[in-house]
């Protein structure tokens, strides 16, 4: 990685990883090692929440090809969150490179990680990386919850960055015409109303 990956809460990767739902796109989510466990589970219920889904969450993977089987039965457009991949050594990540016809897919896939393992992946296994791209934030496990002068900040941010009304992004969410875009998404979540994500 050239550049240091953005920090996101938790909250705030899950809008992202619902906004992305059916595109088959890959995220990750470095975090400290010790933490890692217990941030998937974190992501997996609030990606449940805001996209009204099971999520399946893939734990312990031991090796390669077990990622690839686990990703690749779940069910189709499913959200899956895998963890406990930070045992992989470098020759393991060379055999995931391999394998990465197995890990196409419709659903967004979430890799939680620590520092080390993106690294590894991003060094050994090239080709998933460029799926990955750019997607790749790190946790900031401390700032979940926003205050609620936060909360105004930002919606007063979102309602000039689209010059729109949160009455015009209501009705049109209702109507299933507000973009999927993550900005929208993140709307709806700070309005209360992430019933509407995905209408």
């Amino acid at each position: 990685m050239t550049a240091a990956p953005k920090r996101l809460s938790v909250s705030e990767f899950a809008i992202r990883a619902v906004a992305r739902v059916g595109r088959g796109d890959w995220l990750v989510l470095v975090v400290p090692e010790e933490q890692v466990g217990q941030v998937a589970s974190r992501v997996k219920a609030e990606v449940e929440v805001l996209g009204d889904s099971l999520v399946e969450h893939v734990k312990g993977p031991m090796n390669a090809r077990d990622l690839a089987e686990s990703i690749h039965s779940a069910e189709r457009g499913e959200v899956v969150v895998a963890s406990g991949v930070d045992h992989f050594e470098n020759e393991e990540w060379r055999h995931v490179d391999l394998l990465r016809s197995r890990f196409g897919r419709e659903g967004v896939v979430v890799l939680v990680m620590c520092p080390r393992s993106i690294g590894n992946l991003c060094r050994e296994a090239p080709h998933l990386a460029s799926w990955i791209g750019g997607s790749i934030w790190e946790a900031d496990v401390t700032s979940d919850l926003l205050s609620d002068e936060e909360k105004a900040a930002r919606l007063k941010a979102l309602r000039e960055w689209a010059n729109l009304g949160d009455d015009e992004v209501l009705r049109r969410a209702q109507e299933g015409t507000l973009p999927n875009e993550p900005e929208f998404v993140e709307w709806l979540v700070l309005l209360g109303r992430a019933d509407l994500i995905g209408n």
